[in-house]
């Protein structure tokens, strides 16, 4: 899946049981993201900012990009990155 943000705000939700792996990346324009992850699934993010400001909710940092416990465990996967622009990105794993 791939977002491409220009001028607004953009709410994507991807809560749900995946059955297989699948990547997520955010290009950021100027405005607001909002990212709903499913936290029963493994969550990689790896975030980058530009001018704006990038929140991550229900992940933890480990070195540089955030993980979730189910990472580590066995079924899919999500790998998120995102490169901000100017405005604000949310990523919420609940």
């Amino acid at each position: 899946v791939s977002l491409k943000i220009g001028a607004g705000s953009v709410r994507a939700d991807f809560r749900g049981t995946p059955k297989r792996d699948y990547d997520i990346r955010i290009e950021g324009g100027v405005g607001d993201c909002e990212l709903r992850l499913p936290r029963e699934v493994g969550i990689r993010a790896e975030a980058k900012g530009g001018s704006g400001s990038i929140d991550v909710v229900g992940l933890e940092k480990r070195g540089e990009d955030w993980e979730n416990a189910a990472f580590s465990a066995s079924g899919p996967k999500i790998r998120v990155s995102v490169k901000g622009g100017v405005g604000r990105i949310q990523i919420i794993a609940n």
